[in-house]
C-alpha cells in the first residue's frame, strides 16, 4: 500500500491531513504535480509517435492508406508480427483477446478498447469458424477512426459494417460500437 501511495503521488496525504497547514501539504502538492506531469508526458509521447507516422494532423487522428514520409507503416495499420492470425485458430479458442487488443492499440498509438458479449449463450460463427472454444464469454477489439481491429482482421482493420458482417449473428450482437 505504501509503495502504491508513493507511485500515485499521495505518500504525504496523511501528514497533510494531520497537520492541515502549508508546510505539511507542500510535499504532497509537489508529488501530485509530478504524477500529473508524468501522465501528461506519456500522452504527449503517444501523440508524438502518431505524429512521426504522419497519422495525426491538427490534434486529431486520421486514417490514411498511403505510407507516411516518416515511417514504413501506413496510418491506421499496425505492424505486429503474427497478426492477422489464421482464421483456423478461431475454432481452437480466441486466446487472450484483451492482451491482443492492447498490443494492437499500443502499436497503432491510439484507439478505444471495446469488450462485447454474444446476444445469446454463444457467439455463433466468426469468419466462418465455430467459436465453441471461446469459453470467456466475450470478445475484445480496438476501434479507431471507424475501423475495427482484432487478432483476425487485416493489419489495416475493417470498417465497422465489414467487421460485423464477419459474425453469424452480427445483426443481433450488441458490439458497443
Amino acid at each position: 500500500m505504501e509503495i502504491t501511495k508513493e507511485l500515485v503521488g499521495i505518500g504525504q496525504l496523511e501528514a497533510c491531513l494531520r497537520g492541515k497547514d502549508f508546510a505539511s501539504c507542500a510535499i504532497l502538492v509537489g508529488e501530485v504535480l509530478v504524477g500529473a506531469k508524468a501522465k501528461a508526458l506519456k500522452k504527449a509521447y503517444d501523440n508524438l509517435k502518431l505524429l512521426k507516422r504522419g497519422c495525426k494532423i491538427a490534434g486529431r487522428s486520421t486514417l490514411r492508406t498511403a505510407p507516411s514520409a516518416f515511417a514504413d507503416t501506413p496510418c491506421g495499420a499496425h505492424k505486429i508480427p503474427g497478426f492477422p492470425r489464421d482464421k483456423s485458430k478461431i475454432t481452437s479458442g480466441a486466446g487472450d483477446c484483451q492482451a491482443c487488443a492492447e498490443r494492437i492499440r499500443d502499436n497503432l498509438g491510439d484507439g478505444k478498447i471495446v469488450r462485447f458479449r454474444p446476444a445469446g449463450p454463444y457467439f455463433g460463427k466468426y469468419r466462418g469458424q465455430d467459436t465453441d472454444g471461446w469459453n470467456n464469454g466475450y470478445h475484445v477489439v480496438v476501434v479507431l477512426n471507424g475501423r475495427v481491429y482484432d487478432a483476425f482482421t487485416p493489419k489495416a482493420g475493417e470498417s465497422i459494417p465489414e467487421y460485423k458482417a464477419q459474425w453469424e449473428y452480427g445483426d443481433i450482437i450488441n458490439f458497443e460500437f
